[in-house]
C-alpha cells in the first residue's frame, strides 16, 4: 500500500499509512521501510525521516541497501547532504544506486562540484556509470544553471 503512494507521488498518505500500520502494531519490512523514505523524501521531511531512521537502527535494519539507499536519498532531497553521506558510509559497500543518490543530492542542492567529484570517486571504485548516471547529472546541472 504504501509503495503504491509512493509511487503515486502521494507522500502524505504514504506516511499516514505507515504511522497507522505502526499504531497497529505492524512491523514493517524493508520494502516498506524504502517506501516511506520515499514519501519524506518526496515531502522533504527529515523529521519524520529521522524518526524511521531511529526505527531502522533500533531494528537492525541499517546495513540493508534497499533502506540505506532510501534513507541517504531522504537525507539528501531534505537538504541535510552530511547526513546522507554518512548513512551511506555506513553501508556493506557502494553500488550505482547509492552512488546516484550522491550525485544528485550534491547537484539538486547546487552543489555541481561534489556531485562531479562523487562522479569521479564512483568510477574509481570501479563503478561504471550508466545512462541514468549521466541523465541525473546533466538534468540536475543544467536545471541549476
Amino acid at each position: 500500500m504504501i509503495a503504491g503512494l509512493a509511487h503515486f507521488e502521494l507522500d502524505e498518505e504514504g506516511l499516514e499509512c505507515f504511522l497507522r500500520s505502526r499504531r497497529e502494531g505492524l512491523r514493517p519490512d524493508e520494502f516498506g521501510l524504502g517506501s516511506t523514505l520515499r514519501c519524506c523524501a518526496g515531502l522533504k521531511d527529515a523529521g519524520s525521516g529521522r524518526q524511521i531512521h531511529a526505527f531502522v537502527v533500533i531494528n537492525g535494519f541499517e546495513q540493508d541497501m534497499c533502506v540505506g539507499s532510501s534513507l541517504a536519498h531522504m537525507y539528501m532531497r531534505s537538504g541535510h547532504l552530511e547526513e546522507g553521506e554518512r548513512v551511506l558510509r555506513g553501508l556493506p559497500f557502494l553500488n550505482v544506486v547509492s552512488c546516484h543518490t550522491v550525485i544528485a543530492g550534491r547537484a539538486q542542492n547546487g552543489d555541481p562540484e561534489g556531485a562531479f567529484h562523487h562522479f569521479i570517486l564512483m568510477k574509481n571504485v570501479g563503478l561504471l556509470p550508466d545512462h541514468v548516471t549521466f541523465i541525473s547529472l546533466m538534468e540536475k546541472l543544467i536545471y541549476n544553471l
